[in-house]
């Protein structure tokens, strides 16, 4: 699923876009998904558009918020037609799955809720496998309904407090320690994979056996990759696309993640190896990372 550096593309598409509007009316499409009504929402404006963790956030000005989760095959596409057309690519914005609806017009049988808004422009929340959703919390209960971990690029992100859970979770693998989002929210298996080899350290690694100048590294290799791929618009595999319906080009920075058998970009004498850690693809070099 899309991960932060993708999810934060996704919020600043919208934010150019939905900042300060008013919904005027609203459309369930489907009560699975949708976990909102009209009554919720209808002529409320949206004060901000915000991150936490893999969540997309709409700050009501009621003190409400809603919260949308995109999962592996949710879409928020932004539109506004203008005369007779149908629809123009380039005023569509949001992003998520790079399914065909980008081409489509919209609604289509994949449409899960219909926003409409005052300056006559729509958003779909589309879901092709029914993973995703959208539900509505008091704006003071985000953070206990999420009960997600420290935001990594922000200033609680320290060696200090990964040291601190470490001792909570000695015997956890380092990768499967940094996706866990109770932890660290955002991080998925892209960006753990390129965070611990940047950082040089062996994805299987126990977090209890991590000497205190490693956390440091560590902490600096997680931020500067997310960094970095929001720069590039966060990495378009199967599961994204970015504000406009296009590919990030953060993958085509990536230095080991699906590039198992290929020579090692440090130049070490290594090549790039796979190995499955809790279920997930980890890639890997075994010179480098120790």
């Amino acid at each position: 699923m899309p991960e932060l550096p993708e999810v934060e593309t996704v919020v600043r598409g919208l934010k150019t876009k939905l900042k300060g509007r008013e919904i005027v009316s609203f459309e369930d499409c489907d009560n699975k998904v949708v976990q909102i009504s009209e009554r919720d929402i209808a002529d409320k404006k949206i004060d901000n558009i915000w991150r936490r963790a893999k969540n997309i956030i709409f700050d009501l000005n009621d003190g409400t918020s809603l919260i949308f989760h995109l999962k592996m095959t949710g879409q928020l596409i932004w539109e506004k037609c203008q005369g007779e057309q149908s629809f123009c690519l380039r005023n569509r914005a949001g992003g998520g799955h790079p399914d065909r609806a980008w081409l489509e017009n919209l609604p289509n049988k994949h449409t899960r809720a219909v926003f409409y808004f005052d300056d006559e422009s729509v958003l779909y929340f589309n879901d092709i496998r029914r993973f995703g959703y959208i539900k509505k919390t008091e704006k003071n209960d985000i953070e206990k309904l999420l009960n997600s971990g420290v935001e990594p690029l922000e200033k609680d992100m320290t060696s200090e407090y990964l040291q601190t859970m470490a001792k909570r979770f000695p015997n956890r693998k380092i990768k499967q320690f940094i996706m866990d989002q109770s932890i660290i929210a955002g991080i998925g298996n892209i960006y753990a994979d390129e965070a611990l080899f940047e950082s040089k350290i062996k994805p299987m690694r126990l977090a209890g056996k991590l000497k205190k100048d490693e956390w440091s590294v560590l902490v600096e290799s997680i931020q500067n990759v997310l960094r970095i791929a929001i720069d590039f618009g966060g990495s378009s595999s199967e599961n994204f696309v970015d504000a406009f319906g296009q590919q990030g080009e953060a993958h085509e920075h990536l230095s080991v993640y699906r590039k198992t058998g290929q020579p090692c970009p440090n130049s070490c004498g290594g090549s790039i190896e796979r190995t499955v850690i809790g279920g997930r693809g980890t890639h890997w070099c075994r010179k480098c990372q120790k």
